[in-house]
């Protein structure tokens, strides 16, 4: 009887299991049958929304490249904007046309309806301000009729800015100046490798008022953070005190018989030149070249002091080359890794005076990351001891939703920053201030904080990122790097993998998200991927042959999904392999 009831348990028991197994199966196939399609739905939105922002940046490449080339046939005295020049667009649009017949033709089970507006060119390298931008812009719709979706816009805008910064050093021959790139939303281009620079040194022809472009050779680019590039040129045409000695002898072997003034006035003047130059004094040695010197060689000029039959064109030409040495004027033409061109025009300058006001360093806000009823604590130091060294008197800043800074007409107005020793009566300051989450909007805020010396100068901005975030908000949980390789024949051959994981703040993997990243190191390139189920996706780097160690390094800079907003915080792994 006891027997007999132990075989009852088994068998309810496994009659019990074969339901149970039998129910799972059931309910994984219904979740499959439902979870394919709009898995596949949403990845086709993101997808065509990315690739159409990599249309774009193309299009811009092409139009831009085009300018450019244009423009260097006339040595950049021409052609320094898509006005000048608007059959440069019509590669960009034959692109984005390109783009949107391949488009449609890739997801023609979905019925995809998709339309993209005229897009916008611009380019602005005509300035003096030592400022230019190359830019697009379009507006696309997508409409997937299989599903019922309807509706979706978007404006893409594309973007780079080039700015000449300022001047570092400089001999006439080789010089030193700060260069900055910036892409769409403040994002800094970098680091930029030599071929993709190019710097032209002007030279101001002043008997004939011409301007004249020399092309240089970049012998250095190295990037030093924030989009700024430290850029070393070589004109080749020698340095300023070797042409000043040349000057001087050229103008020692002009007869004495031919001068109608002192000659030994003259050159005591150039003297008087070089040892100013050799002090210090770049602008005063300009200055005395330019209206001291130069007159008495100038035919034109009454100061001249030397006969009409006397041949000075080339000793003019001579001393407007180490004019244009003293005060460099320079176009830079630069080129992204996505192969957008921009240049910029304009002097190289010192710091000469107290004319700048402080820097803003070491800003930071803990944490960066704010949840509905929570706060963080922003710092910073003013520091003006390079500008000028006076005395910090006040410290501000604005919170913002957009890239750009506020303007000036703002200035004084912001929300006071306190100092952490409590006054403000020195150069360099330590400041702080308190923020809560009812200062600010859902997503990313911008805080703009600036100083002002006791000169009245207001410094450059420094800009923070701080989020609010939701149940909605996106983070990067993890980026890993795993070098691989294969053979064909008997070379070998290596690749490296990213694999970056994105969840939610509280740890869940979110699927459908798209992730931009970019290799860096001996390799290059970036890259769009979507997460599956898991919150994953993968990279895969070039691959490059041989058994030499190599640095791969991979940096995640955007993420994105409908719906969602990024934490902001990126993500960057080096790996040397083999």
């Amino acid at each position: 009887m006891e027997g007999r009831g132990q075989i009852l348990i088994v068998s309810t028991l496994i009659i019990m299991a074969m339901l149970l197994a039998t129910s799972l199966l059931l309910s994984g196939t219904v979740m499959l049958r439902l979870k394919l399609p709009e898995s596949k739905f949403r990845s086709a939105i993101l997808e065509i929304t990315y690739s159409s922002r990599s249309a774009l940046a193309i299009a811009l490449a092409d139009a831009s490249k085009r300018l450019s080339y244009k423009a260097e046939t006339h040595l950049y005295q021409n052609y320094t904007d898509l006005d000048d020049y608007p059959e440069a667009e019509a590669g960009g649009y034959e692109i984005l046309d390109k783009w949107l017949l391949d488009t449609l033709e890739r997801y023609p089970a979905l019925g995809v309806v998709l339309n993209i507006s005229e897009p916008s060119f611009t380019c602005k390298w005509g300035g003096i301000d030592g400022r230019g931008y190359s830019k697009a812009g379009a507006s696309i719709s997508i409409d997937v009729t299989s599903e019922g979706f309807r509706g979706f816009r978007q404006r893409i805008e594309i973007e780079l800015n080039a700015t000449v910064g300022r001047l570092i050093e400089t001999d006439g021959e080789e010089t030193a100046f700060e260069l900055l790139m910036v892409r769409e939303r403040g994002n800094p281009v970098g680091p930029l490798e030599r071929p993709l620079i190019n710097i032209y040194f002007e030279i101001y022809d002043r008997t004939n008022d011409h301007r004249y472009m020399n092309k240089t050779s970049v012998t250095s680019v190295r990037y030093i953070g924030d989009g700024r590039h430290l850029v070393v040129y070589s004109t080749q045409l020698g340095n300023i005190t070797g042409n000043l000695d040349e000057l001087r002898a050229e103008v020692s072997a002009i007869p004495e018989e031919n001068f109608t003034g002192s000659k030994e006035e003259l050159l005591n003047l150039i003297d008087d030149v070089k040892s100013t130059y050799l002090d210090g004094k770049r602008l005063d040695a300009w200055s005395k070249l330019l209206s001291e010197v130069r007159p008495r060689l100038d035919h034109s000029s009454p100061l001249c002091i030397v006969t009409p039959e006397t041949e000075t064109g080339g000793l003019l030409r001579l001393i407007d080359l180490i004019l244009s040495q003293l005060r460099p004027w320079i176009r830079v033409v630069a080129r992204d890794n996505r192969g957008i061109t921009v240049s910029a025009y304009g002097e190289l300058k010192e710091l000469e005076g107290d004319i700048l006001g402080p820097y803003i360093k070491r800003a930071a806000a803990d944490p960066s990351l704010i949840t509905p009823g929570g706060e963080a604590t922003i710092s910073c130091m003013a520091d003006d001891r390079w500008n000028g060294n006076s005395t910090i008197t006040s410290v501000e800043y604005f919170i913002t939703n957009t890239t750009s800074p506020p303007s000036q007409p703002l200035y004084g107005s912001g929300i006071e920053m306190t100092p952490v020793d409590g006054s403000l009566n020195e150069s360099m300051e330590w400041v702080e201030a308190s923020i809560n989450s009812g200062q600010l909007s859902p997503g990313v805020n911008y805080l703009w904080i600036h100083a002002q010396d006791s000169e009245g100068n207001w410094g450059e901005f420094d800009v923070l990122e701080v989020r609010l975030i939701e149940g909605s908000t996106l983070r990067i949980e993890s980026l890993e790097l795993v070098g691989h390789y294969d053979y064909w024949w008997f070379w070998r051959y290596n690749w490296v993998t990213a694999t970056v994981t994105i969840t939610d703040v509280y740890g869940n993997p979110i699927e459908g998200v798209a992730v931009h990243g970019y290799w860096s190191g001996d390799v290059s390139g970036e890259e769009e991927r979507i997460t599956d189920e898991y919150g994953r996706c993968t990279f895969n780097s070039p691959i490059i042959w041989g058994w030499t160690p190599h640095t791969y390094t991979f940096t995640v800079d955007n993420v994105e999904k409908d719906g969602h907003t990024w934490d902001g915080v990126t993500a960057t792994k080096t790996i040397v392999y083999p």
